[in-house]
């Protein structure tokens, strides 16, 4: 399959920085700290990225309004929905079903993974990188 027209890309990243900032801004003061337990598991992040952190239990994820317009418009198919968890800079969301998984704590650890990286990238960027890396792949 040939590469999507720059400009079907340029849409799908655009609206991506703006949508992050409003989910953190919706979820975060509904989120909770992490765990005792879940900080105790976790050394290798700093204590101060552990204690701001916030994290939410979900029925479903939120699915960016031109995630599916976009993606579909470049034969891809993207949907946040069928997702186990996604990160909003600081605050990331995870599904009720993946935690009560056997290991949700993999799922934190991924989830604080990208939280790093928002911190290094900042939202711009990681929002680009994230995306650019989604259509080069054509997947999660």
């Amino acid at each position: 399959m040939s590469a999507p027209e720059p400009e079907k890309v340029a849409q799908f990243i655009e609206g991506g920085p703006a949508w992050v900032r409003q989910q953190r801004d919706l979820h975060q003061p509904l989120g909770q700290p992490l765990t005792a337990e879940f900080r105790r598991t976790l050394p290798f992040f700093p204590a101060s990225l552990l204690e701001r952190v916030r994290w939410r239990i979900v029925p479903v994820l939120p699915n960016a309004p031109f995630v599916v317009h976009a993606s579909a418009a470049m034969g891809l198919d993207l949907d946040f929905s069928k997702m186990d968890g996604i990160t909003f800079d600081d605050t990331f969301l995870i599904t009720i079903a993946a935690g009560q998984g056997a290991d949700p704590g993999a799922l934190v650890f991924h989830e604080l993974v990208h939280v790093v990286r928002f911190i290094v990238l900042g939202i711009d960027e990681f929002v680009e990188q994230y995306a650019t890396g989604l259509i080069a792949s054509r997947d999660y």
